[in-house]
C-alpha cells in the first residue's frame, strides 16, 4: 500500500475520526503494511491504485473514498473491456499512468480490481469482488474476452534440450556466463523457481551435501510468511551452482549478482527482469525466437519436462511449490499428450 492509498484509508470517515489518525500510528500501520506485502505486489498495486484514482477524477467522480460505490466500479470494468470515451482515454496517457491509448488485456482489468479489492479489505470494508454486480461483470468480462479470441500471454515452456541450448557452451566463459548458466539450471532443476524466488536466493540458505546442494526456500509468492521446506540442487545444476559460487567467494548475501562490464562481481542482487533477459538473450543466441521465452519458461518447463519423462505430478508439485493442480495439470499434460495411448486408438 502506498503512502497516499493509506491516506485515502485514514480519511474515509472524517465526522468520526479515525483509529489510525495519529502521525505515530499511520507511520506504524504504514510500516506493518509495507513489509508485510511483496514488494512486486507492492509496486503493482500501487501503480494500480494510481491509475484508478486519475481514471475516477477524470471520469468526473470528484475524490475517491472508500466503500466505492458498485456502479462505478462496474462502469471501470465496462470502460475498459468495452472502451474508454476518447477523451477519459487521451487524458490518463497525458497523466501518465496509462502507456498507450486503447484497450488492456483482460488480465491487467483483473489485477487493478484485484488491487482495488485489497484496499478495501486493507481499510476493513468488504471486497467489492465478494460478490454482487461487480463480481458479475468481471465473470461475464473474462467470458467475453476469451469469446472475443484473448487468450492468456503465456512464455513458451523450455524443455529439457531448450535449457540445454541456452546454456553457454564456451571454452573460455565469462563471469556473466558462469552465472547464468548456474542461474538457468538453479532455476529449472530446483523445480523450476519463480523469477523472484531466483533473485532472492540466498547462499546461506544452501547446504552442500556430498557435492550437491539443498536449498531452504524461505519466503515464496505461496509462502509469505516463511518456509522451511527444501528443493535439491543436484547433478548439473549443483555442479554449475558450485563453479559460480566460487567465483563469489562469499559466505553469505545473494547467489545471483550483478556482473559488470569489465568482469567485477557485486554485491547487488539481480532483479527479475534481469532473469528474463538472461533467458530472452540466450535464446537469441542459440538461435531461437527469445520473444517467447522468459523468466517462466524454466517454471513452466520443468513442470511440462517432468510429464514428458513420465515423473509424478505430485513430485513436481513438491519441488515448484505450485498449489494449484490445475494450474499444473496444464504443464504437465502437455508433456504428456504424445506418450497417451488413448489417443493412439485408431492404432491398435
Amino acid at each position: 500500500m502506498s503512502a497516499g492509498s493509506l491516506a485515502m484509508v485514514v480519511e474515509t470517515d472524517p465526522a468520526q475520526g479515525h483509529a489510525l489518525a495519529a502521525p505515530e500510528i499511520r507511520a506504524r500501520f504504514s510500516r506493518l503494511i509495507e513489509d508485510g506485502t511483496p514488494p512486486n505486489t507492492r509496486r503493482s498495486y500501487a501503480a494500480d491504485l494510481r491509475y484508478f484514482r486519475s481514471w475516477f477524477e477524470i471520469s468526473g467522480f470528484g475524490e475517491p473514498s472508500l466503500p466505492i460505490r458498485a456502479d462505478i466500479l462496474v462502469r471501470f470494468v465496462v470502460d475498459h473491456v468495452e472502451g474508454l470515451p476518447e477523451q477519459v482515454d487521451a487524458a490518463l496517457v497525458a497523466a501518465g499512468v496509462k502507456t498507450r491509448s486503447g484497450l488492456p488485456r483482460i488480465a491487467t482489468v483483473s489485477r487493478k480490481m484485484a488491487a482495488i479489492a485489497s484496499w478495501h479489505r486493507t481499510a476493513g470494508f468488504r471486497s467489492p469482488l465478494a460478490d454482487g454486480p461487480v463480481r458479475e461483470v468481471m465473470r461475464r468480462a473474462r467470458q467475453a474476452a476469451a469469446r472475443r479470441g484473448q487468450r492468456p500471454r503465456k512464455k513458451k515452456a523450455a524443455l529439457r534440450e531448450t535449457v540445454q541450448a541456452l546454456l553457454a557452451n564456451r571454452s573460455a566463459p565469462t563471469a556473466a556466463d558462469v552465472r547464468d548458466d548456474a542461474m538457468i539450471l538453479f532455476a529449472f532443476a530446483s523445480g523450476g523457481r519463480r523469477r523472484s524466488e531466483v533473485v532472492d536466493a540466498r547462499i546461506e540458505n544452501l547446504e552442500e551435501i556430498d557435492g550437491e546442494y539443498v536449498y531452504r526456500l524461505g519466503i515464496t509468492k505461496t509462502e509469505q510468511e516463511g518456509s522451511d521446506r527444501t528443493v535439491p540442487v543436484a547433478g548439473r545444476a549443483a555442479a554449475a551452482l558450485r563453479a559460480w559460487l566460487a567465483l563469489v567467494d562469499e559466505a553469505e548475501g545473494p547467489i545471483f549478482r550483478a556482473v559488470d562490464r569489465h568482469g567485477n562481481i557485486g554485491r547487488t542482487p539481480l532483479n527479475g527482469r534481469a532473469v528474463a533477459r538472461v533467458v530472452q538473450r540466450r535464446a537469441a543466441a542459440a538461435g531461437l525466437d527469445a520473444r517467447i521465452y522468459g523468466g517462466h519458461s524454466l517454471r513452466s518447463g520443468f513442470i511440462t519436462e517432468s510429464g514428458r519423462q513420465g515423473k509424478s505430478i505430485f513430485d513436481a508439485m513438491q519441488l515448484s511449490g505450485h498449489r494449484s493442480m490445475q494450474t499444473v495439470a496444464g504443464y504437465h499434460q502437455a508433456g504428456t499428450a504424445l506418450s497417451n495411448e488413448a489417443g493412439r486408438l485408431f492404432d491398435l
